[in-house]
C-alpha cells in the first residue's frame, strides 16, 4: 500500500475515533512500523503528515490524538493543564479593522475583570494563518482560545483545537465550540422592511466578493424583498474585491455603482444595504459624487437610501450621518466570556450556540424626504 494510501486510512480512522477520543495517546512509530509493515522512515512520515493536518499533537516525546476538546482528565489533557499560564487567546481576521478592533475591546474589558489577560492574534486577513495561530496559542499555554474568524476561515481548523473554544460573530457548525453571534439574516431582513418603508422601489446590496456565497446579511436582505415581491437582481449585487495587501479595492466599485445609478428611471427610489460602514461611507460619498456630476439627481435621502452595518464611529461622522445596524459588541463579549468560563471549569460543558438581537439606527442617510410623505387626508 502506498504510504500517502495509508496515511489518508489512518487519517479517517483518527476522524471516526478508532485510534479512541482526543487526549488519548496514539500509536508510535514503532508501533506504526509493527502494524503496517512499514519502514520507520515512512511511519515517522505518516505522523508528520498527522500533525500537519492537527489530528495529532506532540507532547514531551510522544503523540495524541486532538480530533478535538482534549478533556483534562486525559493523558494529554493533563499535560496541557500543567503547562496553562492563566491568559486567554483571541484570533481575529483583521485587528486594524474598526469592527475587530471593537468586539477586540469589549471582549479584553471582559475578560480583564474575570481575572484573565486577553492575548490577540491577528491572521492579516489570511484565512490559512487560523491553524499556525491556533497552535501558537497551544504551546504559550492560553487557557481558551476565542476565535472571530473571516466568513472564509475553515472550520475544520477549529474542529482540532484542543482547548476549550469560543467563536464570536460566526458559527462555525463544529462540535467542539461555542458560538456567539448577532443575528445578521434577521437584520438583513430589518434593513430590507426599512428600506421598503420609506419608499424605496429599487434595492441593491453591496458585499465583499469572498463572502458573498454565505453572507447572511444579503440572504435576509434578498428574502425579505422577496417576501415583498421584488427579487434582488443579480447585477444589483456589487462586491469589492480584497487586495494583495488584505485591504478592500473601494475603487473597483465605483464604476459598477455608477452604471447602476445610470439605470435609474425617474421617480424610482433606490435603497442599498451596505455589508459594513466602511463600504456605506464610501458608497455615500462616491453617489454624492454622482450627485455632484448630475444636479437634481442622486439625492440623498430622497432618491437614494444607504444603509450600512457595525454602527462604526465615522457612521455618526459624515454627512449625511449613515443608518447603520448596530451591532452588540457588548452584549456578544459578555455572553462569550460566559460560555468560555463555563467551559474551563464545568466537566460537563456542552458547546451551544446563542444569538444576540441587533438594532437598526435610522439617521439622514435613510429617512423618508419631506416630499415622499404623503399630503394629509382633508
Amino acid at each position: 500500500m502506498k504510504i500517502s494510501h495509508l496515511t489518508e486510512e489512518i487519517a479517517a480512522d483518527l476522524t471516526g475515533g478508532a485510534y479512541g477520543g482526543p487526549g488519548t495517546p496514539f500509536p508510535t512509530a514503532r508501533t506504526l512500523v509493527g502494524t503496517f509493515g512499514v519502514s520507520f522512515d515512512s511511519a515517522s512520515g505518516i505522523l508528520a503528515a498527522l500533525k500537519e493536518r492537527r489530528l495529532i499533537r506532540l507532547g514531551g516525546n510522544r503523540y495524541y490524538v486532538t480530533t478535538g476538546y482534549v478533556p483534562p482528565q486525559t493523558p494529554y489533557g493533563e499535560r496541557l493543564s500543567r503547562t496553562r499560564r492563566g491568559f486567554l487567546g483571541l484570533i481575529v481576521n483583521s485587528v486594524g479593522s474598526p469592527f475587530f478592533s471593537s468586539l477586540a475591546k469589549e471582549l479584553s474589558d471582559a475578560s480583564a475583570r474575570a481575572g484573565f489577560p486577553l492575548l490577540i492574534a491577528d491572521t492579516g486577513n489570511q484565512p490559512d494563518r487560523d491553524p499556525e495561530l491556533i497552535d501558537r496559542f497551544v504551546e504559550d499555554g492560553a487557557a481558551g482560545i476565542f476565535a472571530a474568524p473571516s466568513i472564509a476561515a475553515a472550520p475544520e481548523y477549529y474542529a482540532r483545537c484542543p482547548l476549550p473554544l469560543v467563536s464570536l460573530g460566526r458559527d462555525l457548525g463544529i462540535p467542539n465550540c461555542d458560538a456567539v453571534t448577532a443575528d445578521n439574516r434577521a437584520a438583513g431582513r430589518q434593513v430590507a422592511e426599512h428600506l421598503w418603508s420609506i419608499g424605496c422601489t429599487r434595492f441593491a446590496y453591496v458585499g465583499i466578493r469572498r463572502y458573498l456565497r454565505e453572507d447572511p446579511r444579503l440572504s435576509g436582505f434578498a428574502a425579505q424583498l422577496r417576501a415583498y415581491g421584488t427579487e434582488l437582481a443579480g447585477d444589483a449585487v456589487l462586491a469589492a474585491d480584497h487586495l494583495a495587501d488584505g485591504g478592500l479595492d473601494y475603487g473597483g466599485l465605483s464604476g459598477v455603482l455608477g452604471s447602476l445609478l445610470y439605470r435609474m428611471a425617474k421617480g424610482e427610489k433606490l435603497g442599498i444595504f451596505c455589508y459594513h460602514d466602511l463600504l456605506a461611507s464610501y458608497i455615500l460619498q462616491r453617489v454624492k459624487h454622482y450627485s455632484h456630476l448630475s444636479p437634481g439627481r442622486y439625492r440623498i435621502p430622497e432618491d437614494i437610501a444607504i444603509v450600512g452595518f457595525d454602527d462604526l464611529p465615522i457612521a455618526s461622522a459624515i454627512v449625511p450621518p449613515l443608518t447603520t445596524v448596530q451591532y452588540p459588541y457588548a452584549s456578544i463579549a459578555e455572553a462569550a466570556l460566559s460560555r468560555m468560563l463555563d467551559y474551563m471549569k464545568n466537566p460537563a460543558h456542552l458547546p451551544e450556540k446563542r444569538v444576540i438581537p441587533s438594532s437598526l439606527c435610522t439617521r439622514g442617510s435613510s429617512v423618508r424626504a419631506e416630499a415622499d410623505t404623503p399630503e394629509p387626508q382633508r
